[in-house]
């Protein structure tokens, strides 16, 4: 079932003393994270598929980290939610783990679900497939006639009351 509702902030706890409030990603933040992902993977390179879940998770967090809490410069100080900090959070492996894990993989995975459904008849996978049973119809020959009943064998009563010897 499909539940409607207004998307609301949540906290993500990513590290000890450290939480981020994320919008839920909407369907134009998975478009364009899809779109940096894509953009990377086109560019190619050794490592091409781990930056573009890289870059996946980074679009994600740059356009959903609205606020946060336990976040400092190096002073110790509070900083703000900007592209630029977030980026400098996004810098710390411990960090960009935990907002990839409970951020960006329940979108990845939501994607996968929607994969698993089975495709429509009028796709191209249809004229593909084979089937796999040979359609019912009329064959020409007649029906084979049923098998009459078999009716069991009388069963003898078991003698009541005392028996001879009792």
């Amino acid at each position: 079932m499909l539940k409607l509702s207004s998307p609301v902030p949540y906290w993500l706890d990513i590290l000890p003393g450290v939480r981020i409030q994320v919008d839920p990603v909407s369907p134009a933040g998975q478009l364009l994270a899809r779109q940096a992902a894509r953009e990377v993977l086109e560019a190619g390179g050794p490592d091409a598929k781990i930056d573009m879940q890289i870059a996946f998770t980074r679009a994600l967090a740059l356009r959903g980290i609205r606020d946060w809490e336990g976040v400092g410069d190096a002073d110790g100080k509070p900083v703000a939610v900007s592209p630029e900090t977030v980026g400098q959070l996004l810098a710390d492996p411990s960090a960009f783990e935990s907002i990839d894990r409970l951020y960006a993989w329940p979108v990845l995975e939501r994607e996968a679900e929607k994969n698993g459904s089975a495709p429509l008849p009028t796709g191209s996978s249809a004229r593909a497939a084979k089937p796999t049973a040979a359609t019912a119809g009329r064959t020409g020959r007649k029906p084979a006639k049923a098998a009459a009943p078999v009716k069991a064998a009388p069963r003898k009563r078991a003698a009541r009351g005392p028996t001879k010897g009792s």
